[in-house]
C-alpha cells in the first residue's frame, strides 16, 4: 500500500489521502474535473488481510463492511449463472465501475520509468493522457452493464469464462 501511495502522490494532479476504516487501510484517490466536463470523481482503494477492493466509496466502504450488495444487483445475479464448477476467481464489475477499471488498466499497460520516485514529468505525461482520453473511455465504458471473468481448474486443465453484458440503449 506504501507503494501505490507513494505512486499516487507523485501526480500533482491527483490528491491522495490515506486513512483506517475499520480494519482496512483506505486510500483515498481524488481526480480532478477537467476541461471536458467531467465531474471530480473519488476512487477508494481498501485493503485487509483478505481483500482488496477498488471502486467508489458507497461500494468500498459495503465491501469492506461485509455488506451482501451484489446479492441484490440485478447485473450481478445475470452473470453469476455462468460461474464455472469449482471456480478459483471471480471477477465481476458493473457498469459504474468500468470507466475507472480502464484507466486503471491504462496505467498498467504503461511500463515504468527508469526512477519511479523521481520522473515527474513522466507521470504528469501518463495523468495527462489519460485525462485526454477519458471522455473517449466514458463513451466507450457507457456500452456495458456488466462484466465478468471466472476460472477454474481441472487436473491440469485451466478453464476460462468470461461474460460481457451490453447496455441495451
Amino acid at each position: 500500500m506504501d507503494n501505490i501511495y507513494q505512486t499516487l502522490t507523485i501526480s500533482p494532479t491527483l490528491k491522495s489521502e490515506r486513512t483506517i476504516i475499520g480494519e482496512a487501510e483506505v486510500i483515498i484517490v481524488t481526480i480532478p474535473d477537467n476541461r471536458d466536463g467531467l465531474p471530480e470523481m473519488d476512487v477508494y482503494i481498501g485493503i485487509t488481510d483478505s481483500l482488496l477492493t477498488i471502486g467508489t466509496r458507497n461500494s468500498t466502504l459495503a465491501i469492506l463492511a461485509g455488506e451482501a450488495g451484489l446479492i441484490s444487483n440485478a447485473p450481478y445475479q445475470n452473470t453469476s449463472q455462468f460461474i464455472l464448477p469449482n471456480a478459483t476467481h471471480y471477477w465481476f464489475t458493473n457498469g459504474d465501475i468500468i470507466t475507472i477499471f480502464f484507466n486503471f488498466v491504462l496505467l498498467w499497460l504503461v511500463p515504468p520509468p527508469q526512477d519511479p520516485l523521481s520522473d515527474f514529468d513522466y507521470y504528469e505525461g501518463i495523468f495527462t493522457s489519460i485525462r485526454d482520453y477519458q471522455p473517449n473511455l466514458v463513451q466507450f465504458a457507457d456500452l456495458f452493464d456488466s462484466a465478468s471473468l471466472t476460472t477454474s481448474v481441472n487436473g491440469d486443465t485451466l478453464f476460462i469464462r468470461t461474460m460481457i453484458t451490453l447496455t441495451q440503449k
